[in-house]
């Protein structure tokens, strides 16, 4: 079996290329071969020699890559070649929308949340249903300098949009009525943190659109396009939910040693917290000194009922994690792993931080013990075998139809 795998190395600290590289470790060691081809000026040239060895199908993180078109035939070039291309999401669908498409026939779209394919599939028309799987942890086993710790501080790394920046910039663009919406939603969002952390913050911005609200927000944008305008509103209000959960672990630990890794952090800095320090943010592939504190890392989930791949990739190198999410473990892994899993809920991070700083060993081997069950019940070849039978599905029901 031949897989292609769809690379973008021009995001922000190049988040695509390790996990491509990873994905095609995996892919070989289960005897699948996985070529990594770049979306870049060679593009043509080093997919036509894919072609010519022929592809099952083609993988892409984010949909990058889901839109290209043929000038002369007006759709994909996945349409045209015939070939299923399966979108890997980690972010929510109102993120670039065109990169969330359901137009095409050959082309699937797998979210690592259950709300957010709920949400594709309640908002976005498509053809085939987008569904939800558990990643597998794609970093495991592939970390080098493994068990090294040093230094006796906690790391976060993300880059920051400032809460404070962001209301600002909507107080100056919107009028009165429209920010006042916003500020509540936000508002919203924030209660519902630091209440506990348990409802899908997607479903708590959907509740204050009202046919009002899209009509002046439609009248500002000049547009009556409702799904256009709550994809628009999702999204700029998206970002307040992660940043606000990462400003928080600052404040709820002052007196704690962290080392902060990324952009954005400028209020932040001029605290002049001597117990907090910032450094620029790095590209992935040269950030494997980040997993290796004392403490391990804190990290903040996109949505209450998912991981994120940086909690992966701490324990990958057999490191602690904490992370802010209500991702049900015990269902999943029907095992108690709460103490490494905060919410807002004051002291809430502090008791779980308190308890790594303490004991530093037995907070890794929690986290090891998480790694194990989660790997045994989301493995790589599950994942495989699901992409396969997903390809072939979409391959054989339009066998000998009328859209090839």
């Amino acid at each position: 079996m031949n897989i292609v795998l769809l690379n973008w190395a021009g995001g922000e600290n190049d988040p695509f290329t390790p996990v491509n590289e990873a994905l095609a470790r995996k892919f070989a060691a289960i005897g699948r071969e996985a070529k990594i081809v770049n979306l870049d000026s060679e593009f043509d040239s080093n997919f036509s020699k894919e072609l010519d060895r022929g592809v099952d199908f083609v993988v892409c993180c984010q949909g990058i890559g889901s839109t290209i078109q043929n000038t002369n035939s007006k759709q994909t070039i996945w349409d045209d070649l015939g070939i299923p291309l399966i979108c890997l999401h980690g972010d929510h669908p109102s993120h670039n929308i065109s990169n969330h498409s359901g137009s095409s026939h050959w082309i699937t779209h797998l979210y690592s949340s259950a709300s957010f394919a709920r949400y594709a599939n309640t908002h976005l028309p498509r053809r085939h249903t987008a569904y939800s799987h558990h990643l597998p942890n794609l970093f495991q086993n592939a970390a080098t300098n493994a068990e090294r710790y040093h230094g006796d501080y906690f790391v976060i790394p993300k880059n920051l949009d400032d809460t404070h920046k962001i209301l600002e910039s909507w107080e100056g663009q919107y009028p009165k009525g429209i920010y006042d919406t916003l500020r509540d939603i936000t508002s919203a969002i924030e209660c519902e943190f630091l209440s506990g952390n348990t409802a899908d913050h997607h479903g708590i911005i959907e509740s204050f659109l009202t046919n009002s609200f899209f009509q002046s927000l439609g009248d500002l944008l000049k547009t009556r396009e409702q799904n256009s305008l709550r994809h628009y509103i999702h999204a700029i209000t998206d970002k307040y939910y992660r940043n606000f959960a990462s400003q928080h672990v600052l404040l709820e630990l002052p007196d704690v040693k962290i080392k902060i890794f990324g952009r954005g952090w400028d209020r932040f800095k001029e605290l002049d917290n001597r117990n907090h320090e910032f450094y620029p943010g790095e590209r992935t592939v040269e950030s494997a000194f980040q997993y290796q504190s004392n403490y391990g890392i804190i990290d903040v989930a996109p949505i209450c009922d998912m991981l994120h791949d940086r909690t992966t990739r701490a324990t990958a190198y057999k490191n602690g994690f904490l992370i802010a999410s209500s991702w049900n473990f015990a269902e999943f892994l029907d095992n108690d792993f709460s103490s490494l899993f905060f919410s807002g809920i004051k002291n809430n991070l502090r008791e779980k931080a308190e308890l790594a700083i303490k004991d530093p060993d037995s907070h890794r081997q929690l986290s090891r013990q998480f790694s194990d069950s989660y790997n045994q019940n989301f493995s790589f070849y599950r994942f495989a075998k699901d992409l396969e039978i997903t390809s072939r599905f979409i391959t054989s029901s339009l066998k000998n139809s009328r859209f090839l």
